[in-house]
């Protein structure tokens, strides 16, 4: 007989013993006890979902770095840009894009390289040149969004 049956036939005097009712009841049925908690358990594992949703992967792209760099992926051409994206996607399951490429627009448009020296020069009328015919910020906000993919615009202070 469970604690459930027992408590309202109880009159005044016995509803003082309630706690150790309860726990005589529980002793003589053990089973009950058992039966809430897997009961419980198995709502619990019903709800919850068995595979967890995918994180989010995020990409930092330092556009200045993959053009000063040898061994960093080229982002130099819309061919290139486009593959770049893919690989984001298809490989790493990206969802977000930090471009930061924003610094090289901005010493496009402001900045003046001077010929001696001789280290950023060449890399500087190659930046413009690149600016002007490619517009990689452009095509990398294209190949983001055509592929479902936020994308944003990052600089850093010291770029500055």
């Amino acid at each position: 007989m469970t604690h459930r049956r027992i408590l309202p036939m109880l009159s005044n005097r016995e509803n003082a013993q309630k706690p150790a009712l309860i726990k005589r009841a529980q002793r003589e049925n053990p089973w009950c006890m058992k039966f809430l908690l897997v009961a419980a358990a198995a709502v619990i594992f019903a709800t919850t979902p068995l595979v967890t949703a995918e994180p989010v992967m995020d990409v930092f792209v330092s556009t200045g770095d993959n053009h000063f760099l040898g061994s960093s992926l080229p982002i130099d051409s819309p061919a290139s840009i486009e593959a770049t994206f893919d690989l984001f996607r298809d490989v790493q399951h990206t969802r977000r894009v930090y471009w930061r490429g924003l610094e090289e627009t901005s010493w496009v448009e402001t900045m003046h390289a001077r010929p001696e020296n001789c280290r950023y020069f060449s890399l500087w009328k190659w930046y413009l040149e690149l600016y002007a015919k490619v517009s990689p910020d452009a095509l990398a906000v294209k190949a983001a969004h055509a592929r479902g993919m936020e994308i944003w615009g990052v600089a850093s202070l010291w770029d500055w």
